[in-house]
């Protein structure tokens, strides 16, 4: 064996984190009752390393730069869960993320190291109920919650984003994973556009995996009798091509769909009716709005991404001043 990983009797097992930009090296979380110890499992001296044991029960995990130095997770203390950064130049120093509202969960479920943008699930516009929102790391925006992603009666879950977009966090594209009555389907979502497309889903995708390229193209790895390992090629239309192809339920539809095996994807539209269409943005703290950020614009890049600053917490108001250093 080339190493051994501790994990606690009462925990909830050793759980891999998503690959290191790069690929260089590769993390895991093994949580217990009161805190979770970062291991790297791949890229050390000597096997497995104990990196930093982060107080608190720890869930999910996105990584917010390209050098793989600052690792969000979302961390369950006081009955409470809220998304913290973990600086690993820094023996594992923990800082906040997101606080939208005190008695609120703020989870982060997506980040894009070259846009900044994130997706979080937070019910602090709907208590007791989890809503999808967005943000820019580093912005003095206020997270924002669209309508369009509040569908009834369906299950939201954004699995992948556009990356390259540096400056333009409001054009990346948002792979959405849409769980109905009638089965599951793809949607796609921009920022800038406060509306969702919604695409069948191809035959044989294996339920919620994916990747977009730079250029817009959605990547969906499917298995079927006639082509075990297959990948489904979907073209988002841009923002600029909101006018183009319809569904016959109104919605956009995407340019088109192949497969890697030859085989013919699908086009058009799918899903469930009713489920997507325009709608306006719900800003986190309506104050905000009042005071003159507007809850329907779409966030801004405030910083290249070569400055690389450390993130900034996300709040509903406009931050007056960085909370980390």
């Amino acid at each position: 064996p080339l190493g051994a990983v501790e994990s606690p009797a009462d925990g909830t097992g050793l759980r891999l984190l998503p690959p290191v930009p790069g690929g260089e090296r590769a993390y895991a979380l093994a949580a217990g009752p009161r805190s979770t110890v970062l291991w790297q499992v791949a890229g050390g001296a000597f096997g497995p390393e104990r990196v930093a044991e982060i107080p608190g029960r720890c869930s999910g995990g996105a990584w917010l730069d390209r050098t793989g130095r600052m690792l969000a997770v979302d961390r369950e203390t006081g009955g409470r869960t809220k998304a913290v950064v973990v600086d690993l130049e820094r023996d594992g120093e923990v800082s906040p993320l997101l606080q939208i509202a005190p008695d609120s969960d703020d989870r982060l479920l997506l980040a894009d190291p070259d846009s900044g943008l994130v997706l979080i699930g937070s019910d602090a516009p709907s208590p007791g109920r989890e809503r999808l929102g967005w943000g820019v790391l580093g912005s003095t925006l206020p997270v924002r919650f669209p309508e369009c992603l509040r569908m009834p009666d369906c299950v939201v879950t954004p699995f992948a984003v556009q990356p390259g977009q540096v400056l333009t966090p409001e054009r990346c594209a948002v792979a959405l994973r849409v769980d109905g009555a009638f089965g599951s389907w793809v949607g796609v979502w921009r920022p800038a556009e406060r509306q969702v497309r919604h695409l069948p889903a191809p035959e044989g995708w294996l339920t919620g995996a994916g990747l977009w390229t730079a250029d817009g193209e959605l990547r969906l790895p499917c298995s079927t009798p006639r082509s075990p390992c297959g990948v489904a090629r979907l073209i988002a239309p841009d923002t600029a091509d909101a006018g183009g192809t319809k569904g016959a339920d109104g919605t956009g539809g995407a340019r088109g769909a192949d497969r890697s095996d030859g085989a013919g994807g699908a086009g058009g539209t799918g899903g469930a009716d009713g489920a997507g269409g325009a709608g306006g943005e719900q800003p986190g703290n309506p104050e905000a709005t009042a005071r003159g950020e507007s809850g329907d614009a779409p966030g801004t890049a405030d910083t290249p991404a070569a400055a690389q600053p450390r993130p900034v917490p996300l709040q509903q108001a406009p931050l007056a001043r960085l909370v980390t250093k």
